[in-house]
């Protein structure tokens, strides 16, 4: 009966990656064959292993066309002008209804300090676009500020309330949230899409964020050597430039991010931790 089990899933496995050359998703063939390479060789007799692909499988199954689709949690460092100011994680995982939530939750390293906060994207896929349904945030930066941003797509309204504005903005499809356009990055790049321009809702207003490839580093982080690509964007004053370094391997996982504020290293954060899961 194992023996049936694996080489089912086997099939299904095969069929899937010819699928997506067939279709010309580059995207679905590495992801398939990083995830499924190691299990292919280890399935005849394994009652566990043949359970985790079938559920890895029917996960996948709907969603070929979008790279980063598997929950992972991963844990950053943040500093400030040098000093230890913080711990970041960032969580991506699946909700019902085929929508997806994005966290990230900023916790000080000393309790007292006015610093921290988090912010919550729940977004949906369709087809190569995030499209961001409710972007939720708090933060603590001496003063607090909270707020939210529900995206209406009937009427193509961004409703917005929160400490500094409240109002409504018209928005276009294709329009992110403050985190959702970082997704749509990542997934870009997979893509190996030129034009790396995004339009972000926020604060009462929509900002142009376009990144510029600077080429590939390799960097030494907690978990190791990663060969990383290296982006450039600057806020549209060009007063904050930000850097970042992301994985390819990992479906283009942020590795690191620095920001210069008028030319000096205002404050970076590197990886520390990543697990696929929840």
């Amino acid at each position: 009966m194992l023996r049936k089990i694996s080489g089912h899933v086997s099939t299904v496995v095969v069929l899937l990656i010819n699928k997506a050359k067939m279709a010309k998703k580059p995207e679905c063939t590495r992801q398939y064959m990083r995830i499924f390479e190691p299990f292919l060789t280890q399935l005849s007799g394994k009652r566990a292993l043949s359970r985790q692909v079938l559920a890895i499988l029917f996960y996948l199954l709907p969603s070929c066309a979008f790279a980063m689709l598997a929950p992972y949690t991963a844990t950053y460092g943040l500093y400030y002008h040098g000093l230890r100011a913080g711990n970041v994680t960032q969580v991506f995982q699946k909700l019902k209804h085929d929508n997806y939530l994005f966290t990230n939750t900023v916790e000080p390293v000393i309790a007292f300090l006015p610093y921290g906060g988090f912010e919550r994207s729940i977004f949906k896929i369709a087809s190569d676009t995030v499209m961001p349904l409710r972007y939720d945030f708090e933060k603590q930066e001496g003063t607090r500020q909270e707020g939210v941003i529900l995206f209406d797509y009937k009427h193509h309204v961004a409703k917005e309330s929160s400490t500094k504005n409240t109002g409504n903005l018209m928005f276009l499809p294709g329009d992110h949230d403050k985190q959702t356009y970082f997704l749509q990055l990542s997934h870009d790049l997979t893509l190996n899409k030129k034009n790396l321009t995004y339009k972000v809702v926020g604060d009462g207003k929509i900002r142009t964020y376009t990144f510029v490839k600077q080429g590939f580093e390799m960097l030494d982080t907690p978990m190791g050597k990663i060969k990383t690509l290296k982006l450039r964007t600057e806020n549209e004053d060009r007063s904050r430039v930000t850097y970042i370094w992301l994985d390819p391997k990992r479906e283009y996982l942020l590795i690191h991010i620095e920001q210069l504020r008028k030319g000096s290293l205002a404050g970076e954060s590197t990886i520390e931790s990543f697990a696929m899961g929840r």
